[in-house]
């Protein structure tokens, strides 16, 4: 990761050099030339005004330019720079400068212009591989009505092109350099950034089972890594947790197990000894062992139920109207529980999103709980009702209520507040494990209070499906 941050780092900022350097090549290039040939048209024009207000139309015919004429001229031109008058057939007349252009390459490349205009015309020459910038402007009378000749202004573009062959050589040695140092600062800079995250795959690696309260050092700070540093140690602590819990669901499962069997094992062997002379014992195994079976099948559907919830995918397709199954579950209870006096009161129209199949194992684990924790003539009451998006379910029975040290454990595999109560009314201490793994799963909210003495509320909520109010899906 290092070496790509590095590498990309250096690869951007070239491209950004890049750029850059060639938009200040081009603009300083064209701008040293425009300056060059705007310095050139200022000469030749006043070279071309000088020449019409000291020369007559005679003069100029016979072609016969006074020795001032020519010391002016020397006096007009710098450095690099050849001044040339010509007739207005393009004969030479007179020169004056110095540059490395023959007669013969100046005729070959002037090209007289008929126009009258005072205004200089600029041009550039390439001559044997070099560049020459010219001026030329049209000489006549003060009246500009008659031709008196051209005047011609070269340079030598060697000094523009030098210069820009300088800054052409610093731009790349110092892009060059740039690109190298940003490579080197952003390696180093990756070094530092990922230094927390090499922490933690050193953490990851060497993490196994027995050492899972191992944290990964946050960095100070709130930016991404320290937020990952973080997550990564809550990650753990849910890791660690959900290990603890499967190696206690390990455990107790194996215990849940191994009860029933051995009793069924016992029960067995005393039917194989003197069950088949003793009508009583043969009587009290085979109840024994109807009931113990009975349990360790009512023990294994719930742990195939809880195993079959971890793989499960939610269907968003899925819905179901809660008051119909609700109240199939009552009817499938009364008869059961005549002791019990049902009481619902069920006001909701709305479906909710969840599997039919789900609900009613839900609401069946929940009734469920109610009833067996419900003395005789106790009450167990089922309501609902709508919200601002939601529906919401309540079980309340009058029981003898849960201890609030034990309520926030009651959803744990396995956990009875009252153990042995639970195994005498045939509890396999997975129900309301279920009925949580449930609600998560479909994104709702459970809820429990409870009261000792007085009873105990569970309250569910589910988001509503819309536009299946009026419609009912049998269940799955």
């Amino acid at each position: 990761m290092k070496m790509k941050v590095a590498v990309w780092t250096g690869t951007v900022l070239c491209a950004i050099l890049l750029a850059f350097n060639t938009f200040i090549y081009l603009t300083l290039n064209h701008r040293l030339i425009a300056v060059e040939e705007s310095s050139l048209t200022n000469q030749v024009e006043s070279v071309a005004q000088y020449q019409a207000s000291h020369l007559d139309d005679e003069g100029h015919k016979q072609h016969s330019w006074t020795p001032a004429t020519g010391f002016w001229l020397n006096e007009a031109v710098r450095q690099g720079e050849q001044l040339v008058l010509l007739n207005p057939q393009g004969k030479i007349l007179v020169q004056a400068g110095t540059t490395d252009l023959t007669p013969n390459q100046i005729k070959t490349n002037f090209h007289p212009s008929p126009s009258l205009s005072p205004a200089a015309q600029v041009d550039t020459w390439h001559i044997a591989h070099k560049v020459y910038l010219t001026a030329i402007v049209a000489v006549t009378n003060e009246s500009q009505s008659h031709l008196l000749g051209y005047a011609l202004l070269i340079s030598n573009a060697a000094g523009v092109h030098t210069y820009m062959n300088t800054l052409l050589v610093v731009l790349i040695i110092g892009s060059i350099g740039a690109v190298l140092l940003a490579t080197v600062a952003g390696y180093l800079v990756s070094a530092l950034a990922v230094r927390p995250i090499n922490q933690m795959i050193a953490l990851v690696s060497r993490i196994e089972a027995s050492n899972l309260d191992e944290r990964v050092e946050v960095p100070r700070g709130k930016d991404e890594v320290a937020r990952l540093a973080a997550t990564f140690n809550r990650m753990l602590v849910r890791i660690g947790r959900s290990f603890e819990q499967q190696t206690r669901f390990v455990a107790d499962a194996s215990h849940e197990i191994r009860t029933p069997l051995t009793t069924i094992q016992g029960y067995a062997g005393l039917l194989k000894r003197w069950g088949k002379d003793d009508p009583q014992v043969l009587a009290k195994a085979i109840d024994v062992i109807n009931r113990e079976s009975q349990r360790l099948q009512e023990l294994t559907e719930d742990l195939l139920t809880l195993a079959g919830l971890e793989a499960t995918v939610k269907q968003t397709s899925y819905w179901v109207h809660p008051d119909t199954v609700i109240q199939d579950v009552i009817e499938e209870m009364r008869p059961l529980h005549p002791e019990l006096h049902f009481v619902t009161h069920l006001e909701t129209e709305h479906a909710i999103q969840v599997p039919p199949v789900h609900f009613k194992q839900i609401m069946h684990n929940l009734i469920n709980n109610a009833v067996k924790y419900t003395p005789a003539e106790g009450e167990v009451n089922v309501k609902t009702k709508n919200g601002p998006g939601w529906v919401e379910m309540t079980v309340t029975d009058t029981g003898k209520g849960i201890p609030k040290a034990d309520l926030p454990l009651i959803f744990e595999r396995f956990y009875r507040v009252d153990k042995a109560r639970g195994r005498k009314e045939g509890g396999t201490g997975l129900g309301l494990a279920i009925v949580k793994e449930l609600v998560d799963l479909h994104e709702g909210i459970l809820r429990v209070k409870s009261v000792l003495g007085q009873g105990t509320t569970f309250t569910l909520r589910f988001p509503v499906a819309e536009g299946k109010d009026k419609e009912n899906r049998p269940l799955a």
